[in-house]
This record gives C-alpha cells, sequence and structure tokens, in this order.
C-alpha cells in the first residue's frame, strides 16, 4: 500500500489570526501530523530539451629599506612574455598520439585572440581525437624561465567547459629541474562559464622567486579542444597612489630590500586593521583618503614606510537586498517560511556598503494594524501574526538610496521547498539518448541533492514529498530497484553524514497521469531535529537503458538562486556548475515536512517572588509539547503542576520561604521539546511583593485566547470578574455567584488585541483574534 506525506501541517487557524490563536488545541503528536498530512495536491509539468629568460638579481648585504606596492595590471611590470605569433620555436612540443597535435594557429573569427589583442596572429591550439582510443597525452614544454621577486603569472586559455567536461583536461604545470612537475592550474578549476570563451587566468609564482623554472602545457584525454595565449610573467612596479571601489579587494607585495623576516602593516580604515603577512589583503567600506604602513625587521633592525594617502576609496550607490532568517519557502505561498513567537533574525543583506537602515515589519505588533520599524543593520523580531506578513527595507549612503520589501509566510508547521514564485516543475531531455535531467542517464550522474537552508529555529522533519514525472520499466531488476530519500547533513556545503533515510521501489512511484503529479511519500520511522543547513538526497534511481525511464520535477532553468547539486562521476556538484553558463540554476520538487521548535513564555519574565514560601505562576506556549520533569538548578524550588497537553500551558513553582541572611536567590528552569529549550529565572528577592499562592484543589483559568467567546473555569467563591484593554478601558466586568464555575463570556464585539482578564485577586493576559 503507498503511503501519502504531509501537504502541510497547518492547524485550523484563520488567516491573520494571532499567532497565539491556536494555544487551545491539543499537543501535536505523530499521529496528529501523520493525519494531517495527506491529499497533496497535483502539479503540472512540462518538458523541454536541453539544449628567452629574464633575471632579477636578489639584494645582498644591503641595509633593510621597507617598499610595497599592489598588484594589478595597471602597476604589472612585464619581464617575460609568449603571444605565440612568431611559432612555437620557444617550445618543445610532444604527443603519445598522431591524431593528438600541437598547431600555431589562425583561430577562427569567433575564437580569435585578436578580440582581446587586436595585434595578435596566432594561437597555440591543440585538438582530440573523437576517437576514445586515440585518446592520450601531449606535452608542450617552455625553455628555462628564471622568475623574478614577486611575480605572477598570467595567460588565456579558450574552452568550453561544457564540450570538454568528462573528456580532456589542461594543465598547466611548474617544474625547477624539468622532471619533477607540480601543478599550477588546470581546466577544471574554472566554474563558469559554460561556452566556449577566452578565460583569463593569473598565478602566483613568488614561491619561485630567484629560481628557474620550466613551464609544461599537458592535454590530457580526447575530443575537445583548447587554444592558449598571451602568457606574461610580470612583477608590481611602485606605484604612488591606488584607486578603488569600496569593498574592492586591494592585493598588497612586499618590495622590501634587506632580506626583512617580520612584517607589521597598518590599515587606519581599513578591513583588516593589521596584518603581519609578507603580501597581505585590505579592503575599504567607507569613502575616503587612506594611508598604508609597513614595518619590515629582521635581527640587524628594522625599518618603516608611510605611504600617505596612498588608498583613494569611492563609494557605490547602495542597492538594498533582505536576508530573511531561513531561505526555503513555505509550499503553499512560496515565500520564506519563518517561526512565529520566538525571536527570528534579519540581516540587512545590501550591496555597497549602506550607512542608514530602515526596516518595516508587519504582524509583530499588539495587533494586525501595525507596522513596527527599526534601524538596526540585523534586527531581531518575535511574530504574534501568523501568515502572510511584509518585511520591508530602505538603504542609503552618500551616494543615493534604494528599497526593497519581502512577502514572508509565518508558520508553525508545513512543507517546504525551495521553489520560487515564478517557477513551474518541468523535466529536461539530454537529447542524443543521453537520458533525463534530473532522472535516468547514461552520464554517470548517480544522486540528486537539494539543498535547504538553516531554519529560522530548531525543526523535526518527518518526511519528504518527492515529485516525479515518469517511472516505467520493463526488466524486474528495474522495477524493483529501490530509490531512496535520505535527509543528510551539510559538510563543507555538500552531502554529507545521513542522519534518516525511506524508500520505494520503482514500480511504487506515483507519476499521476498527463501534466498532473502526484506527491510520492517517503515518510521516516522516526522525525529528525535539524538546526543547521541540509540536505534531501535522492538516489537509487536505475541507469538508463532501453527499458527504464524514471524522471522527477525540478524547476524551470533560472539565471539564480541554485539550490539543487547532482553526485557525477563520484563527486558532488551544483546544477549551475555542471550545465552550460547562463539559465542553468534550478531547485528540485522535494518538500520536505516540517515542524518549527516554538517554546516562549507567555507570562513576564523572569519570574519576581517575594521572600515568603509560595507558588508562582508561568505561563507557558509550546507547540509540541515540553518534557518532564523540567530541569531546576536549585533544591529551594520545584515544580508542583503536570502538563494539561495543551500548547499553552500554566506551570507552577513551589518555592521555600527566603532564608534571613539572604537578600536574594535566583534559580533557572530549564525547558526543552526535544528540538530547542529555554531558560526562565525565578528570583525570590526581599524587595519584590508576596506571591498570592494558590492551592492544588483550585481550578486554574486555562483559556488565554479566544475569538467570539470563551469559558472561564474559576475558584469556587470568586466574588469579582473584569476584563480590561491594555489602555485600562474596562469592557466586561461580572461578579458570579458563589457556586459558578464556568462564565461564558461574549467577546464578539471586542477589538483584536491583548486583555488583562482579572479573576479575584489573578490578572492572567488574553489575546483575542
Amino acid at each position: 500500500m503507498k503511503r501519502y506525506l504531509i501537504y502541510l501541517l497547518a492547524l485550523s487557524c484563520t488567516y491573520g489570526t494571532f499567532a497565539f490563536g491556536q494555544t487551545l488545541e491539543p499537543v501535536k503528536s505523530k499521529a496528529d501530523i501523520q493525519k494531517a498530512l495527506k491529499q497533496s495536491p497535483a502539479l503540472s509539468f512540462k518538458e523541454k530539451t536541453l539544449s628567452p629568460s629574464f633575471v632579477l638579481s636578489k639584494a645582498t648585504d644591503a641595509s633593510l629599506k621597507a617598499d610595497f606596492s599592489v598588484k594589478s595590471e595597471a602597476s604589472a611590470e612585464i619581464f617575460w612574455e609568449e603571444n605565440f605569433d612568431k611559432g612555437t620555436d620557444y617550445w618543445k612540443l610532444a604527443s603519445e598520439s598522431p591524431s593528438i597535435v600541437w598547431e600555431n594557429k589562425v583561430m577562427e573569427e569567433s575564437k580569435s585572440f585578436s578580440t582581446i589583442d587586436n595585434t595578435n596572429i596566432t594561437s597555440l591550439f591543440i585538438e582530440g581525437s573523437y576517437r576514445y582510443g586515440d585518446r592520450g597525452q601531449a606535452t608542450a614544454t617552455s625553455n628555462a624561465i628564471t622568475v623574478p621577486a614577486n611575480a605572477d603569472i598570467s595567460f588565456y586559455a579558450g574552452y568550453s567547459l561544457s564540450l570538454n567536461q568528462g573528456y580532456c583536461t589542461l594543465t598547466l604545470n611548474i617544474s625547477m629541474d624539468n622532471d619533477q612537475w607540480l601543478p599550477l592550474w588546470n581546466s577544471d578549476d574554472e566554474k563558469e562559464p559554460k561556452n566556449w570563451v577566452w578565460r583569463y587566468i593569473k598565478k602566483d609564482l613568488s614561491a619561485y622567486a630567484g629560481k628557474t623554472v620550466y613551464l609544461q602545457w599537458v592535454y590530457n584525454g580526447y575530443m575537445g579542444e583548447f587554444a592558449i595565449d598571451g602568457i606574461t610573467i610580470s612583477t608590481p612596479k611602485v606605484i604612488e597612489k591606488v584607486e578603488v571601489k569600496t569593498g574592492e579587494t586591494i592585493y598588497l607585495t612586499d618590495l622590501s630590500v634587506g632580506e626583512p623576516d617580520s612584517w607589521l602593516w597598518n590599515f587606519p580604515g581599513g578591513t583588516p586593521s593589521s596584518s603581519t603577512q609578507q603580501n597581505p589583503t585590505v579592503y575599504y567600506t567607507k569613502d575616503g583618503t587612506y594611508d598604508i604602513s609597513l614595518t619590515v625587521s629582521n635581527s640587524n633592525g628594522s625599518d618603516i614606510i608611510t605611504k600617505t594617502g596612498f588608498v583613494e576609496v569611492t563609494g557605490e550607490k547602495p542597492v538594498a537586498d533582505i536576508l530573511p532568517p531561513a531561505t526555503f519557502r513555505y509550499f503553499s505561498t512560496r515565500h520564506p517560511m519563518i517561526a512565529p513567537l520566538v525571536t527570528v533574525q534579519y540581516k540587512d543583506n545590501s550591496l555597497h556598503y549602506p550607512t542608514k537602515r530602515m526596516w518595516e515589519f508587519t504582524g509583530i505588533g499588539e495587533d494586525g494594524t501595525q507596522t513596527i520599524t527599526s534601524s538596526e543593520e540585523n534586527p531581531n523580531v518575535n511574530y504574534t501574526f501568523l501568515h502572510d506578513q511584509n518585511v520591508s527595507l530602505d538603504v542609503s549612503n552618500q551616494h543615493g538610496s534604494s528599497s526593497t520589501s519581502l512577502d514572508v509566510s509565518v508558520e508553525y508547521s508545513g512543507l517546504i521547498s525551495n521553489f520560487q514564485p515564478n517557477d513551474t516543475p518541468f523535466t529536461f531531455d539530454l537529447g542524443d539518448g543521453y537520458g533525463s535531467f534530473p532522472g535516468t542517464n547514461k552520464m554517470k550522474i548517480t544522486e540528486y541533492a537539494e539543498k535547504f537552508s538553516k531554519p529560522s529555529r530548531p525543526i523535526m522533519v518527518y518526511g519528504v514529498n518527492a515529485y516525479f514525472t515518469k517511472a516505467t520499466a520493463t526488466e524486474l531488476l528495474d522495477q524493483i530497484a529501490d530509490v531512496s530519500v535520505k535527509l543528510c547533513k551539510s559538510e563543507n556545503g555538500l552531502p554529507g553524514e545521513v542522519l534518516e533515510s525511506s524508500s520505494w521501489r520503482v514500480f511504487e512511484l506515483e507519476t499521476g497521469g498527463g501534466t498532473s503529479i502526484p506527491p510520492t511519500t517517503f515518510e521516516f520511522s522516526k522525525p529528525v531535529s535539524i538546526n543547521e543547513e541540509f540536505f534531501i538526497v535522492i538516489s537509487g534511481i536505475p541507469e538508463k537503458n532501453d527499458g527504464v525511464d524514471v524522471r522527477m520535477a525540478t524547476a524551470n532553468f533560472r539565471d539564480h538562486g541554485n539550490t539543487a547539486y547532482l553526485k557525477h562521476k563520484d563527486e558532488w556538484k551544483a546544477a549551475s556548475d555542471f550545465f552550460p553558463a547562463g539559465q542553468n540554476h534550478t531547485s528540485y520538487l522535494v518538500a520536505p515536512a516540517i515542524v518549527h521548535s516554538v517554546l516562549a513564555p507567555i507570562s513576564e519574565v523572569p519570574l519576581k517572588v517575594g521572600k515568603d514560601a509560595g507558588v508562582a505562576e508561568l505561563a507557558f506556549f509550546s507547540y509540541c509539547g515540553y518534557e518532564t520533569p523540567i530541569k531546576i538548578d536549585q533544591d529551594w524550588c520545584r515544580i508542583t503542576s503536570k502538563p494539561n497537553g495543551l500548547t499553552l500551558d500554566t506551570i507552577r513553582i513551589a518555592y521555600d520561604k527566603l532564608p534571613e541572611e539572604q537578600t536574594e536567590r535566583k534559580a533557572i528552569l530549564t525547558i526543552t521539546d526535544g528540538m530547542d529549550e529555554v531558560n526562565v529565572e525565578l528570583i525570590q528577592s526581599k524587595g519584590n511583593p508576596s506571591q498570592i499562592s494558590i492551592k492544588e484543589k483550585e481550578n486554574l483559568i486555562n483559556t488565554t485566547s479566544f475569538s467570539d467567546e470563551f469559558i472561564l473555569s474559576i475558584p469556587a467563591n470568586t466574588k469579582n470578574i473584569q476584563v480590561s484593554n491594555v489602555a485600562g478601558k474596562i469592557v466586561y466586568s461580572y461578579k458570579p455567584t458563589p457556586l459558578e464555575q464556568n462564565i461564558k463570556i461574549n467577546c464578539s464585539n471586542w477589538d483584536t488585541g491583548i486583555y488583562l482578564i482579572q479573576v479575584g485577586n489573578r490578572v492572567l493576559k488574553g489575546l483575542k483574534y
């Protein structure tokens, strides 16, 4: 029998109500969650086809003298260069295969290096055979070159990442003896763009200063082509001033003489403000002119140089951007999903260093009409209203201003995905019989992974809905192949340790019919607590053959926001690094079912009590209940109540009389739901008012949230009930008879907001939604 996961863990709350409006419900058990996660809707999808040597003498026996410059094209002095316009006499060319030959070639117009250097004529070129049996290696080795101090090597390599990937590579090696080689660069190091372009590469040669070296280009594999041109070895020259934009990195280089062995740089106004590296980097976040100082030392002494006004920094108009507390999205709205009631943090992710900010938030005030503002860079907020809310950010600096806004979904629980508002589910035909993406293929892609951000608060993951658009197999072994969904840790930004998994066989996968996609539910045997970035990994899809075709839905390719990864030849790669540049970002249609940990004291904390013995009450909200016994770090107080099974509970703490020799003491209550914990401080002091003790037999008031009416359960002999709003206006007053214990109060004409409910000498907070 097939299982269906949770479409949505939504509670029976009305749009726009207070988050507290869900308090008088049973604590959500696993059975409740499983029951609520049925009948996920089908989605529509489409299918789309993817388509000579120079020597710089080393100073000897010279006095120590400090000096520095920056590494940049404008400040570079060329010591050696090669553009192949005069042939390849400086290079020794060799090949293992007659089908793989180096040549000095006039490139076709679209690939000509003349687009970069208009005087260029020819480039060094190599192309592999299209026959796998002719694969091999070819090398081009330079004559000896003596490397100057503080040198860089730069060059251009022209090739296509998409066409060469998996078939051939180009490597630049370096050697000091023309025998033992070390790699400087490999064509696979580059990630963008995927199409054929001239790529500018620059590598540091300072480790080889004063040494004689050889350079060697190595082609390895078959198919594919590479072109090489514009090779230079250069060193920085002394300059008087450098002009940069805010945030632009400055690469400093030590030009001191006299063999210093320690360095101290000072960058007033920069980041960092100082450094002890020989060749550090620095950047600036504000407009201005800045000095840089360098002190160099060795056993013979020290020297210092200060270049006044060396750096001139110019800022730019800021571009506003909001980083929400979590970036994954509520499945129903495709807005970032944020936890209610508890503290969450927004971050200013704007470009170009704004100096002023103004945030506006809805859903965090005492009623639904308020807009709360903040001028902090990264403000903390607590949502008191559920569902769709808005946050806006205005930023400015001396160069201008910018603004943006973001809709978010404030929810306790539900399905999440990374699908953006304009995404449409697709599957992609890889063409030429290679299969589908994501799905069965002949490209050695064996697993797919979707990355999810750290949640705004800890969550429990109960399972995953995965959406398959096709699942056919004619051979028995393919039909019974296990397709699994795994919840994995994120390790260095890639899938790591498996925390939980679930699987179905190919013939059991749900695919629907036509353009309708029902979910296939992968329910975990036990829920997993998560408070970091994580991955959902899909594996076990059979390799493509004539009888099997399994496809998963993914978002139509876009130019930003990739969250999809794939394992290709046992190596995890982002989909945006695998497919051609441009529209190569996507997200798989997989939807974990989550529940936020929401633990929130409703009473004012810390709890303060007087010197006499008594009982303190803590009104406490926990969406998933709380574990017992509650930990207390002192023995002069103890919990005397039991959980009431509701999301809002009153925890009673009995405490002893304060010893005469003490003026104050404190205790910490640690309340946890297994995902998160909250510490509540209880302070007993001679200066605090005495707490009125409530006996165990008294019937406590549990109702603290309501809509049109509510029932107060009151102790016997209660003499007066009074309800007032936060402005002090009395909206309800009643004197019960001695035997009345349940009072029904109609509040349909009250405004939504916070009310104080006074029962005798007790006052509780209530929320009308």
